[in-house]
């Protein structure tokens, strides 16, 4: 997958998310992002012209950062 997209004749590697979503937007063409993120722009989408594919490639948790000793940890740690 890798080569191909590093490889083809028009590009299909996008320097901004942005661009990916509006590739899409114009058809033919499929953006592969975080899975949260790609789910958020769907939902918000004025035009409701986006849907994200059911399964992910990778399924995989996210992590979040507190400040040492923060008072949130325990609040984000309850699982």
């Amino acid at each position: 997958m890798w080569k191909f997209m590093t490889n083809s004749d028009p590009p299909t590697l996008m320097n901004t998310a942005e661009e990916g979503f509006r590739k899409v937007r114009e058809g033919n063409y499929a953006f592969i992002w975080d899975t949260p993120i790609l789910e958020y722009v769907a939902l918000n989408d004025p035009e409701c012209s986006l849907t994200t594919a059911e399964n992910s490639f990778y399924e995989r948790g996210y992590g979040i950062a507190l400040q040492r000793d923060s008072p949130y940890r325990e609040a984000f740690s309850y699982g």
